[in-house]
C-alpha cells in the first residue's frame, strides 16, 4: 500500500519524484512496517533520460520457504549443565507461564508500573511474581478437583483426565 503511493506519487505533478528522496520515503516505510518489509526485495529504476529522477519503485515477495526454516527454534542457554534439554525446556516455560501470570494479575489490580530501581523493588516484584503465579494454581487445581468431582458424580464412574490417558499410553510404550 504505501509503495504504491510511493509510486502514485513519483507519476503525479508535485509528487516525489527525485532518487534521494524515494529512496528516503521508501526507507521510512520500510522502518515503519519492519516485520512486513524483511518479506519484499525492493528494486529503484532511475529515469534515463533525467538521472537525478526515479521511473518508479518495484517489489516482489521474497522465497518464503528459505525464510521460514528458522520459524519454531529456541536456543535456551542454562549455567545448570545437569538440566537435560527437556527439565530446561519445562522451567523456560514456568518461567514464562509465571512471568504472564504476574503481568496479568498486575494489569487486572491496575498496579502497572512497577519501577525496580531499588533492590528492595526488585524482591517485592519477584515476590509478587510468585505469590500470583501460587494463587492462578492454586484456583487451578482447585477447579480440576471440583471438575472430576462433578464428572464422578454424574458418571457414577472415577474420571481420568485426557492427559493422564496419554502419559500412561507413552510409559506403555517405553
Amino acid at each position: 500500500m504505501e509503495l504504491k503511493r510511493i509510486n502514485d506519487g513519483i507519476s503525479k505533478k508535485g509528487g516525489t519524484k527525485t532518487y534521494e528522496k524515494v529512496v528516503e520515503r521508501t526507507g521510512r516505510a520500510i522502518q515503519k512496517y519492519p516485520s512486513i518489509a524483511k518479506f519484499y526485495q525492493i528494486s529503484y529504476i532511475k529515469d534515463e533520460k533525467k538521472p537525478k529522477q526515479m521511473l518508479r519503485v518495484d517489489w516482489e515477495i521474497k522465497d518464503l520457504s528459505a525464510m521460514e526454516s528458522g520459524h519454531g527454534v529456541y536456543f535456551l542457554r542454562s549455567n545448570i549443565r545437569t538440566l537435560s534439554e527437556r527439565v530446561t525446556w519445562e522451567y523456560y516455560n514456568l518461567i514464562r507461564e509465571i512471568e504472564c501470570t504476574n503481568r496479568q494479575l498486575k494489569n487486572d489490580l491496575n498496579l502497572r508500573p512497577i519501577y525496580h530501581q531499588k533492590d528492595e523493588r526488585s524482591d517485592a516484584h519477584l515476590f509478587f511474581g510468585l505469590l500470583a503465579y501460587w494463587v492462578v494454581n492454586t484456583i487451578r487445581c482447585q477447579l480440576k478437583t471440583r471438575r472430576r468431582i462433578l464428572l464422578l458424580d454424574r458418571d457414577c464412574t472415577t474420571y481420568e483426565h485426557p492427559e493422564a490417558r496419554h502419559n500412561k499410553r507413552e510409559e506403555s510404550i517405553r
